[in-house]
């Protein structure tokens, strides 16, 4: 694709920008340099890439479990926690509706 200032200044209207002289001729050495990346993308043939010696993988990240080993342990005692709320049942606290 050509970049000329017919170009430059349709992107100027479109992005609502005001560039100076210097910043047209820099703009287009730019937008040259990034369309001639992507032409050069478009080529590409992702087949002739040699996939041998790479490593497999399921994720990018190395992961590994960061949680304890789930083991049974004591807890506090159930009628201490119920004495200090203002409403239990013998079993758990009991608290009003707030969810109609």
């Amino acid at each position: 694709m050509l970049v000329d200032d017919k170009l430059i200044a349709h992107l100027e209207e479109l992005s609502f920008l005001s560039l100076s002289a210097d910043e047209k001729e820099r703009m287009k050495a730019d937008l040259g340099d990034v369309l001639s990346s992507m032409a050069g993308l478009a080529a590409f043939k992702p087949e002739a890439l040699d996939g041998a010696e790479a490593a497999e993988c399921t994720h990018p990240l190395d992961s590994f479990n960061v949680f304890r080993e789930d083991e049974a342990r004591p807890s506090y005692d159930r009628d201490l926690i119920l004495k200090n709320g203002p409403n239990s049942n013998g079993e758990m606290l009991v608290a009003p509706k707030t969810v109609v």
